[in-house]
């Protein structure tokens, strides 16, 4: 009987036990999560912040979906130590498990600047962080945003709905540059500032001023001084590869090919640790969005129980809802001025249109507004950017969104 580890246990986690029970019912799963609660959706924390959903309505399965599948979890423990050779994890506490195959789903944590971490200064990755920055708002404190992404966004409009004014600090010259053209952006940030969100664009921190009572401020480049007392960072995560051999690490996260397999025999990854495939370039690389996680999750899933499964690969897929203001992005949504590219754009009283093509073929869409026909659009897109990847032709990964 195949003895199966799970270090993490979240959406890939989740949809990769899910596989190994449909293939192998009588198998040994184990897993490992670094939280004692039970599972639940990290895409909902803004909404939880905001107060629009409950904890109980984001949990991913409910207690009893474990036992049913005949899996032993240890809560709230951390794998330091993955020896690939003899097939053991050493846990936090010194217990050690042993296995046959082993997933890595151990996630990322937020991307926080050695300079600016300490008291007063969070993320928005875990229940507790939104704990915590309630907190800290209804004691009346002012809070300042760093990072203009989506989690940025969704964090600013959350704190508004709280009745907070916070002030979101972006680097560049405009807010979702990543993955929102100019005129995009800037409904959306009419829409953020129409709610009391300060929009302070091309900034940075240089600095966090504390004094006695803890965060006092920030330092901007400009020379600006900006008084607050809790700091949200929203600049990226950094996958969790501490403890794993030097074989598995790639560029920032643990390489895999498209069976979600690792360099070591017997050890699989998938979720926000993954390198995978990407269908813009087709090069490897952390694409964490939600979809994507629990795909190759399943993906690992099936191999490790002794099918073979292969993931496609990721497309940029970010929905923000944005108070009357829907708005979703997919694939590449930049374009470069040349004969093998155009760009269809349709304005309307309170949307926003652009659909991004490659010699003929849809490859990227920007919707403001309207998203009914979201989805129908992102499996066309994915099929072509798949098709292009195949035909030796992929597209560009922008740095912007054009």
């Amino acid at each position: 009987m195949t003895s199966h580890l799970i270090i993490g246990l979240n959406v890939a986690g989740i949809a990769a036990m899910k596989a190994i029970r449909e293939i192998e019912p009588g198998g040994r799963i184990v897993a490992v999560s670094a939280e004692a609660q039970l599972p639940y959706s990290r895409v909902l924390l803004p909404r939880y912040l905001g107060g629009k959903t409950t904890p109980e309505s984001m949990l991913l399965e409910p207690a009893e979906f474990y036992e049913v599948r005949g899996t032993r979890v240890f809560w709230g423990r951390r794998v330091v130590s993955l020896d690939a050779a003899q097939r053991r994890a050493v846990l936090d506490d010194g217990e050690t498990i042993d296995f046959d195959r082993a997933l890595i789903a151990a996630g990322a944590r937020p991307t926080v600047p050695r300079d600016l971490a300490g008291p007063g200064v969070t993320g928005l990755r875990t229940g507790e962080d939104a704990a915590f920055i309630r907190e800290r708002v209804r004691g009346g404190a002012r809070v300042a945003i760093a990072g203009g992404g989506p989690v940025g966004v969704k964090t600013a409009c959350a704190l508004a709905e709280l009745g907070v004014r916070p002030a979101l600090i972006v680097a560049s010259g405009r807010i979702l540059s990543q993955i929102a053209d100019n005129e995009a952006a800037f409904l959306a940030q009419r829409c953020l500032e129409q709610r009391g969100v300060e929009v302070r664009l091309g900034a940075d921190i240089v600095r966090a001023v504390r004094g006695p009572g803890g965060l006092e401020g920030l330092e901007l480049g400009d020379g600006a001084a900006l008084p607050c007392g809790l700091l949200v960072v929203c600049k990226g995560v950094t996958p969790n590869v501490a403890g794993l051999p030097p074989a598995v690490q790639g560029r920032s996260g643990v390489a895999v090919d498209d069976t979600m397999a690792t360099r070591v025999p017997g050890l699989y990854a998938a979720g926000d640790v993954a390198e995978a495939r990407d269908l813009l370039d087709g090069q490897p690389r952390v694409t964490a969005i939600f979809p994507g996680a629990a795909a190759q999750g399943r993906i690992a899933g099936k191999n490790m129980a002794g099918a073979t499964a292969v993931f496609e690969g990721s497309i940029p897929r970010n929905a923000l809802d944005l108070p009357g203001l829907p708005l979703i992005s997919i694939g590449r949504v930049g374009a470069p001025l040349d004969a093998r590219h155009a760009v269809r754009v349709t304005r309307t009283t309170g949307s926003y249109r652009k659909l991004v093509y490659r010699d003929g073929l849809l490859i990227g869409a920007l919707l403001v507004g309207e998203v009914m026909d979201a989805g129908l659009l992102q499996a066309c897109i994915r099929r072509n950017l798949a098709g292009l990847l195949a035909a030796g032709e992929p597209g560009q990964l922008m740095g912007e969104a054009g």
